[in-house]
């Protein structure tokens, strides 16, 4: 069973956590809406796919991640923010992925991360 959409948009890294004046840890506010934003489009996929989606099989992943430009980022904490957002949605815990494939292209005017979700047992 196989699952490819589209994340459109800037893709976002995810942040570290913060320290608050009380010393309480919490989720910047960019990753937290990035995270929801990457929620709904699986859901939107998930829902449009039609059968019944597994949430404790293990999974592949594959992500080709468009950057507006060259600037450096770090993919992995895309990949992270990604996977994160798929957290109840398509699988119970992203320690549930035991393959994962990832790239980086440009594309300035169309900016987004495709996923290709595989359940592989």
């Amino acid at each position: 069973m196989i699952l490819e959409y589209v994340i459109p948009g800037p893709p976002q890294p995810k942040e570290r956590p913060r320290r608050d004046r009380r010393g309480r840890w919490y989720t910047p506010g960019a990753t937290k809406r990035y995270e929801r934003h990457v929620k709904g489009c699986a859901v939107a996929a998930k829902m449009a796919h039609g059968e019944c989606w597994p949430m404790g099989a293990a999974y592949r992943v594959k992500m080709l991640v468009w950057f507006q430009d060259l600037r450096r980022r770090d993919l992995d904490n895309v990949v992270k923010a990604v996977l994160d957002g798929l957290n109840g949605v398509l699988w119970d815990d992203d320690s549930q992925v035991v393959e994962l494939s990832i790239g980086r292209a440009v594309d300035r005017d169309r900016p987004r991360v495709d996923v290709v979700v595989e359940v592989v047992r």
